[in-house]
C-alpha cells in the first residue's frame, strides 16, 4: 500500500501519492460517491470527477546514501 498525504485548501482536498492508480470514494461517507478508479498516467495530478478531491503524483527523487566508513 502506497501511503498518501492529505491536506485542505479552502474546500478542495489535495492528495500526494506515489501511485499512478488511486481509487476515490468521497471526501468522506456522508457525502460520499460510487467507487472510482482515476489513472494519473502522464499527468501530474489527477482530479475526482464526482467531488474535485485532487491527486497529485510524488515524484520519486533519487538518494544517494553516503558512507563515512
Amino acid at each position: 500500500m502506497n501511503p498518501q498525504v492529505n491536506y485542505k485548501i479552502d474546500q478542495f482536498e489535495i492528495t500526494h501519492t506515489h501511485s499512478e492508480k488511486v481509487s476515490c470514494s468521497g471526501k468522506d461517507q456522508s457525502s460520499g460517491h460510487p467507487l472510482v478508479y482515476l489513472n494519473i498516467g502522464k499527468n501530474d495530478s489527477i482530479t475526482c470527477p464526482y467531488c474535485s478531491k485532487t491527486f497529485v503524483l510524488e515524484k520519486k527523487r533519487n538518494r544517494k546514501i553516503k558512507n563515512n566508513f
